[in-house]
């Protein structure tokens, strides 16, 4: 979160508040529904690998990713392309 509310020129404090007035929920919940959101829309929609989106979404490595991912979704990030692909045929 620091490195979120840095680029908005805010403090952390500042930034939990703002999620939870605005969202209603904490800055670590609106983050991380918007980095599944976006992991989602990549790995079903666009054929990126989990590697490639670990590095746009900031994951220190494709590990931390998969995890990450798994632990939202119950999918590894491999299952879930793979489910996405066959849903498309």
């Amino acid at each position: 979160m620091d490195d979120y509310a840095r680029l908005l020129g805010c403090s952390v404090r500042t930034l939990t508040r703002a999620a939870q007035t605005a969202a209603g929920t904490g800055a670590r919940q609106v983050i991380d529904a918007r980095r599944l959101l976006e992991a989602r829309r990549l790995l079903g929609h666009s054929g990126w690998t989990a590697r490639a989106v670990a590095a746009h979404l900031g994951f220190p490595d494709a590990a931390d990713f998969g995890r990450f991912f798994r632990n939202h979704t119950g999918l590894t990030p491999a299952a879930y392309t793979a489910r996405k692909e066959h849903q498309e045929d």
